[in-house]
């Protein structure tokens, strides 16, 4: 649980010190991250094919996340050591697979279902002092938001038990490079609806991602 509220207050922190087209790219190694964390906290060894699908993965969610920065895919390592960002969005990768591996752990003792009501009641717990230091009126906010914050918390529940059960079926490093392609979601929608972005660049990092998963599937 402490994992988690640091990895959140690291992420947020990433982009208070730097725009999110420097800084987001970094969370798209995350998978990397969880395969090594997972070899010495689970034991957890994906296969050479699988490896190199998590890569994949990896490569397609970073070119789409540095799309559109003015030096290109090198950009965020440019002011990787010049800017706070790229290293608390790194950090914040490196505490989210921690967090995935030890809560795996957490699932083989119990289920998924249980995982899922305790986390979600011990992480909205460990936040209320944070969020009364932070913001000011936060019962105001609350009752003036219900509206949209009951609907948001249904969906990340939801979520929340989704990643449970496929954290307790399959390689913690294969569950968390599948959820990167959510990016793709966001991607695909905002071409299609909005032809926004480059559609021959998105299409590029969308067969890599997929490519990846396939590897990470079928071998």
């Amino acid at each position: 649980m402490a994992v988690d509220v640091i990895n959140i207050n690291l992420y947020a922190k990433a982009f208070e010190e730097s725009s999110m087209s420097i800084a987001l790219p970094f969370f798209s190694f995350s998978p990397i991250f969880t395969t090594i964390i997972g070899f010495f906290i689970l034991k957890e060894l994906p296969t050479m094919f699988g490896i190199f699908g998590i890569i994949l993965v990896v490569a397609g969610a970073y070119i789409i996340n540095s799309e559109g920065l003015k030096n290109g895919l090198m950009t965020p390592f440019m002011r990787m050591f010049r800017e706070r960002g790229p290293m608390l969005m790194l950090g914040a990768a490196f505490m989210s697979s921690i967090a995935a591996s030890l809560g795996k752990i957490l699932l083989i003792e119990s289920s998924p279902l249980f995982f899922s009501a305790t986390y979600f009641s011990f992480f909205s717990i460990a936040f209320i002092p944070l969020v009364a230091v932070k913001v000011k009126n936060p019962i105001a906010m609350l009752r003036s938001s219900w509206g949209v914050l009951l609907p948001m918390g249904m969906f990340f529940g939801a979520s929340l038990l989704f990643h449970a059960l496929a954290i307790s079926s399959g390689l913690v490093a294969y569950v968390i490079s599948v959820k990167r392609v959510h990016i793709l979601f966001g991607v695909l929608f905002g071409l299609y609806f909005f032809g926004e972005g480059s559609a021959a660049r998105r299409i590029a990092a969308t067969a890599l991602m997929l490519a990846g998963i396939l590897l990470m599937t079928l071998f």
